[in-house]
């Protein structure tokens, strides 16, 4: 993601479908069918057009249609919180939307709840890796995208190289409604 957001391109419909990993394991990104060059790397508002895929699109898209690289960051957020939890990102049961959930759990001081215990070993260094990877992403789904850290600072923040900035309490966690047909299906 860092290197589409050098050139200046959001992809979008960042979630753990649209990212396959090679023979090394190293994340390759597909999938830029709706993918944004933005000129001159600003921020600009699409109108009502939005597309993407329910559960990654991040709130200021979903609200104003406004499109910027911290769109991507926000997905990636909800991917990492998916990948640590091993849970899909509108699978009951759940009160809260993921991001939501998994902030509830921290400010419980129960993150156990948040990641697979397949991940943790009683190792604690492993621990220590994982929490700070669920604080990443709470980073990354900051409500206010002016919160969210760019790319480049997150690739220095998972392996410990960046100092972590406390996430913000979420200005407002709205309950999933029960509905009927709200799956993962792209908008």
């Amino acid at each position: 993601m860092h290197c589409l957001h050098e050139q200046g391109i959001a992809h979008l419909d960042l979630k753990p479908g649209n990212v396959l990993l090679d023979s090394d394991m190293n994340p390759k990104i597909i999938d830029f069918g709706i993918s944004e060059v933005l000129r001159d790397n600003k921020i600009y508002t699409r109108g009502n057009a939005v597309r993407g895929t329910m559960g990654y699109i991040a709130p200021e898209y979903m609200a104003d249609g406004i499109v910027s690289t911290k769109n991507d960051v926000y997905a990636f957020g909800i991917t990492l919180i998916e990948t640590i939890g091993s849970i899909r990102v509108l699978k009951p049961p759940r009160e809260y939307p993921l991001d939501g959930w998994a902030w509830k759990a921290r400010e419980r001081g129960r993150m156990d709840e948040i990641f697979h215990p397949e991940l943790y070993n009683n190792d604690a260094s492993q621990l220590k890796e994982i929490k700070r990877c669920v604080e990443v992403a709470l980073l990354c789904t900051q409500c206010d995208p002016a919160d969210r850290p760019p790319m480049e600072d997150v690739l220095q923040m998972l392996p410990g190289l960046k100092k972590l900035p406390t996430p913000k309490k979420p200005s407002y966690m709205l309950p999933i409604r029960k509905t009927h047909g709200f799956g993962l299906s792209s908008v």
